[in-house]
């Protein structure tokens, strides 16, 4: 056998040893039906038979190294590659040889699809595990024997390695798959040490250099390589992971916005059943019923052809009524039959009608309806009116139409859409068959119209290039990266061993150069000691080359440096800080002789593998220093001169005023600042005293402060005062003053810095009275006022606002919240309107608490968000006792409602008898035609008119109180249409013509008829001619639609026209012209109701204009007069 195997290590012995018991251990917990030693949890995958069986022979080859039976070791792993062998024949050709159960019946297959075999991993595993026990038997120590045995104990570690890291990561691909058996974690552990051993035993010697450089590159590149196998399956699982995710959010996106779809055509039906109601409500009262069924016709088909217009997925709207009768209905196409449809369509509808349950369901045909352009379902929306059902309003929707603007997006470009029912017909494709498909799918039910049916999708091609994902070519990188990385550092390596020999020449010939040098040079190592010095360093101390080396360098410092330097170099090492290092600094030095000399040193840091150490390059100054010291007297002169003239340049241009005064307070030097602020020249200012520019008051502060200062008892004082000027006024100064010695400490003159500070007295003698009349106002306001913070913590109160505390003083409030007035949910709502004042800079909010007395009291709150001056957010709120107002308004909203309840009662009960007479009367005049005199037919004509008339009066006065009690919505209405549909309905005489303006304007359509019908039929009724014209015009105006109805009537004289738009008011008799005397009223509440204006011009003489002002919001319509 080989030297290799003749010299063993003993850690691959170790080795053996652990894999002969595990393997026992784990044969015996089979025969035994010991789980826990076959799979070390219930949950991991099991160590086969065959494998433990494979691990005892591998365990038992390698213990043979060691001894005399080293024969042996090639023949037990021989029989390790023949099993391993067998093993992946079974998995390439997919058959069994009957060796996976042979020993033992396998009774434990968790991860196993194949009971009893170890897993493709385990298989490969022994494979190159036994070849790498094998070739030391049969190969030749050289480079390619050691290139081929660290490759296999490489390949087998990495393996491992890779098992392991999926078992700590969770992903299973590393260790196996679902179609073949994975691999134990023991078992990933055991073969982690095989590789291991098979390395220690491939270990070339040391002296060879090039062949250590092949083992050690071939094992880097293995484990390398291995390693980005195990990132390359990390990385497409990633990718896959992540493909899902963005298919999942995109279906959920769908899903969502499909739903949404179907709740905003839910809710459109909705709104149409409604309008249909409230019409059908209004006019109940009003009109005769044929009237009102072809108002209602009218107001139907008017809905129905804009929601087809504004909905293109519904082709058809119908009315069916209780007995399954279409009543009204649209199309698309505008037609009111149905011609797009096949005569089974009637006959549908009936089958699927859903009986009426809850008005509230709107439901769908569960039967899908063929048409032209593909799939469509009914949807029936039930009708209610006065707790009456009226039949359901059917809509015929087509699924194309509805699905087509979601395929049209750019969101579902990269897949195919599929709509799918319950019955798994596809109702809806997105893409033809003809396109290319990939396997990634995702499916989601969704709710359409209460029907579960199923939203396909499925990426095409694009889908991956528009999320294309670098992950591979990064992997590819990073390999490449890394392979030319581990290439150059062990290129680095082998080349560092080549070079230590030549390493000794070099330093010889580095001593040498360095005692030429002039300069001294000292090395020495972090511990401080001295390793290398030259032969000019050692002319400088006056030692010895023996006498220094292995010596601390503190030995040629004097105090306190000698002392302190290990404690300078340790601070370093534990800290970092630089304090020499880098740096020329000028130090004293010290001689083997005692004696010191001034020298200049620069310390560079260097590092080797044995540690830090400092060279240190050392300069004598004794010759300079005394040089330098007769340049610098001469300097100092110089520099005194020059600091004496900018001193006083600085004095003289300062911005402060600077003065100075002898002992005795006179002035002795002042600058121009100063001067010019008192109003004096320079030389009137040497001639005064400080006492004679200062007040009385700061007259007897001055002497004490310059006795203070004279007897040394302060040295500096600061002090405002005011200074008086030339021309007598005075101006406000801060003044600091410090007593200025000479040599012999005598005090020669005191030194005053003085500002200006004026402006700022003013501002504060400013800002103090803004404070007191704030305070005047806030403390004799009655409204509450106070100031919050971000925190809801009071920073300010009022004495109103302290009034709610009467038990506390107003330091127990500041700085807390006050949340006892309120209750849980009012607090909340408070913190609500809080947040949206400081989001929105304002907010209100009404506030109901108990004053101290305990009585409730209603408050508006305004808050108002500010900033101080620190840009800290706060909230002022104003809280306004408005109790009377709100205690007002609710008793005036219950005597409206009490009125509008007995208005009902009022005309419901007076009609019932009207309406009798109005019919005994009729009965008597058809039964007594005959054989009545004239005179008793006329008085039953009389009879009759008088009760009509009353009964519209009824009418009138119910239609009136019911003005502004419902708020119709604004809707897009064509002036002319209206008008015409309003003259043709008040049945005028074929003399009279009506013409309206062709306009669109958005108001409320009902209240707009309410009023042209009452103004068009006014002009017809007060017409004295036989024929006549009636106008009406439109103009817009910045802030009003401005609607004109002009007659050619007798008009309405001046005097009359306020008289005229009262109630019960008749311009003339009501036996000449039949009326109620309500309509202009009922004009001006309405248009009133809405903020707008009615104004009547008319001569009296021919004609009449009535103005209506119809503002677009809540403007003042007099503004457009």
């Amino acid at each position: 056998m080989t030297e290799l195997i003749k010299r063993p290590l003993p850690a691959h012995m170790l080795i053996g040893v652990f894999m002969l018991v595990l393997s026992a251990l784990v044969m015996f917990g089979w025969y035994s039906k010991s789980p826990l030693l076959i799979q070390v949890h219930a949950g991991l995958v099991p160590m086969q038979f065959n494998t433990a069986l494979g691990f005892f022979l591998l365990g038992a080859s390698l213990i043979s190294l060691s001894f005399p039976l080293k024969q042996l070791s090639p023949l037990l792993a021989g029989l390790v590659l023949l099993l391993s062998l067998a093993t992946l024949v079974q998995y390439v050709f997919n058959n069994n040889l009957g060796i996976d159960q042979l020993f033992i019946e396998s009774y434990i297959t968790v991860h196993s699809p194949n009971p009893g075999r170890m897993s493709l991993h385990s298989s490969l595993g022994f494979f190159f595990s036994s070849l790498g026990l094998l070739i030391p038997a049969i190969g030749k120590k050289n480079q390619w024997f050691y290139l081929f045995m660290t490759i296999c104990g490489g390949l087998v570690l990495a393996q491992s390695i890779i098992a392991l890291l999926g078992y700590a990561t969770g992903y299973e691909k590393a260790y196996g798959s679902d179609e073949y058996s994975q691999m134990a974690i023991h078992t990933s552990i055991a073969f982690a040490l095989v590789g291991v051993a098979i390395l220690l035993l491939t270990k070339p010697p040391k002296n060879t250099i090039s062949v250590q450089r092949y083992h050690l590159s071939a094992l880097g590149i293995t484990i390398v390589l291995a390693f980005f196998a195990f990132l390359a399956i990390t990385i497409y699982s990633a990718e896959q992971r992540l493909y899902r995710n963005v298919v999942k959010t995109d279906i959920n996106a769908i899903s969502s916005e499909l739903e949404n779809d179907v709740t905003r055509l839910t809710q459109t039906l909705h709104r149409m059943g409604d309008r249909w109601t409230a019409g059908r409500t209004l006019l109940q009262d009003t009109y005769s019923p044929n009237q009102r069924q072809a108002l209602q016709e009218r107001m139907w088909r008017h809905d129905a052809e804009t929601y087809l217009t504004d909905i293109s997925s519904i082709d058809t709207l119908m009315w069916v009524t209780p007995e399954i009768t279409v009543l009204w209905s649209e199309n698309r196409n505008g037609s009111l039959t149905f011609s797009g449809f096949s005569p089974g369509i009637k006959q549908i509808i009936r089958e699927t009608l859903p009986q009426p349950r809850n008005p509230a369901i709107t439901a769908p045909a569960q039967d899908i309806i063929p048409v032209e352009d593909g799939s469509a379902v009914f949807i029936f929306h039930p009708l209610y009116a006065e707790n009456q059902f009226q039949g359901w309003i059917v809509a015929l929707m087509s699924i194309d139409k509805f699905m087509a603007p979601l395929a049209q997006k750019s969101l579902t470009q990269n897949y195919v859409v599929e709509l799918i029912n319950a019955n798994d017909t596809v109702l809806f494709r997105s893409k033809g068959k003809d396109i290319a498909l990939s396997s990634l799918i995702d499916r989601q039910t969704i709710s359409f119209f209460r029907l579960n049916w199923t939203l396909k999708l499925q990426a095409t091609p694009d889908f991956f290039k528009y999320h294309e994902l670098p992950l591979q070519w990064l992997l590819t990188l990073m390999v490449i990266a890394s392979l030319v990385s581990l290439f150059w550092l062990t290129r680095l390596y082998f080349k560092g061993q080549e070079q230590e020999q030549w390493v000794s020449t070099l330093y010889q010939r580095q001593s040498a150069a360095l005692d030429t040098m002039l300069d001294g040079l000292l090395v020495i190592s972090d511990k401080g000691i001295i390793q290398e010095v030259n032969r000019a360093a050692l002319a400088m101390f006056g030692y010895h080359r023996e006498d220094l080396i292995d010596r601390n360098i503190n030995c040629l410092m004097p105090e306190p440096y000698h002392s302190g330097h290990d404690g300078y170099l340790q601070h370093y090492h534990d800290t970092g800080e630089k304090r020499i290092i880098g740096k020329k600094r000028t130090l004293t030095a010290l001689r083997k002789d005692g004696t010191t000399f001034p020298m200049t040193l620069q310390v560079t840091e260097g590092r080797t593998k044995d540690g830090r150490f400092y060279t240190g390059v050392i300069q004598d100054l004794t010759e300079q220093m005394a040089a330098a010291e007769k340049m610098a007297e001469k300097d100092t002169l110089l520099k005194l001169a020059q600091k004496d003239a900018w001193l006083k340049l600085a004095v003289q241009d300062s911005s402060a005023g600077l003065a100075l005064q002898n002992t005795e307070g006179k002035f002795i030097e002042v600058n121009a600042t100063f001067c010019q602020w008192l109003g004096f020249t320079n030389e009137e200012m040497l001639d005064l005293y400080a006492e004679d520019i200062v007040t009385k008051q700061d007259l007897s502060i001055i002497r004490k402060t310059l006795k203070k200062m004279l007897s040394g008892e302060i040295s500096v004082a600061h002090q405002e005062r005011q200074y008086k000027t030339k021309d007598g006024s005075y101006i406000w100064c801060m003044a600091s003053s410090t007593v200025v010695r000479n040599e012999d400490d005598k005090i020669e003159f005191i030194a005053s810095h003085i500002i200006n500070i004026e402006q700022e007295k003013r501002l504060g003698i400013q800002l103090k009275d803004a404070q007191s009349f704030q305070k005047l106002i806030t403390d004799n306001n009655p409204d509450l006022i106070y100031v919050k913070d971000a925190y809801s913590r009071l920073a300010f109160a009022n004495p109103a606002f302290i009034k709610l505390f009467p038990n506390k003083k107003i330091n127990q409030v500041i700085d807390t919240t006050p949340n006892e007035l309120y209750t849980q949910e009012e607090i909340d709502n408070i913190q609500t309107q809080s947040r949206k004042a400081f989001a929105e800079g304002k907010a209100e909010i009404i506030q109901k608490v108990k004053d101290p007395s305990g009585s409730p009291r209603i408050l508006l709150n305004t808050k108002t968000r500010f900033e101080n001056a620190e840009g800290e957010p706060f909230i002022l709120g104003v809280a306004r006792d408005v109790t009377a107002q709100e205690t007002l308004i609710a008793k005036l909203e219950k005597s409206n409602q009490d009125l509008d309840q007995f208005a009902y009662i009022a005309s419901h009960d007076l009609k019932s008898p009207l309406n009798a007479i109005q019919k005994i009367a009729s009965w008597l005049e058809e039964d007594c035609h005959d054989i009545l005199p004239e005179s008793s037919k006329e008085h039953l004509s009389l009879l009759k008119s008088r009760s009509q008339r009353m009964s519209r009066l009824l009418t009138d006065l119910l239609m009136y109180s019911r003005v502004g009690r419902y708020e119709y919505k604004d809707e897009n209405v064509n002036l002319k249409d209206i008008t015409t549909d309003i003259f043709e309905l008040l049945d005028a005489p074929e003399t009279f013509t009506c013409d309206g303006q062709d306009v669109e304007l958005d108001v409320p359509r009902i209240p707009l008829e309410i009023i042209l019908r009452n103004l068009v039929s006014n002009a017809i009724k007060h017409h004295d001619k036989s024929k006549g014209h009636i106008k009406v015009t439109y103009e817009q105006t910045p802030t009003s639609h401005k609607i004109q109805v002009s007659d050619d009537g007798p008009g309405i004289p001046p005097e009359l026209h306020k008289k005229a738009t009262e109630m019960f008011q008749t311009l003339k008799s009501r036996d000449q012209v039949e009326g109620s005397g309500m309509g202009l009223a009922m004009v001006k509440k309405i248009i009133e109701h809405y903020n707008g204006h009615l104004k009547i011009n008319s001569d009296g003489k021919r004609g009449t204009i009535v103005k209506v002002l119809w503002p677009f919001a809540k403007n003042n319509p007099g503004e457009d007069e």
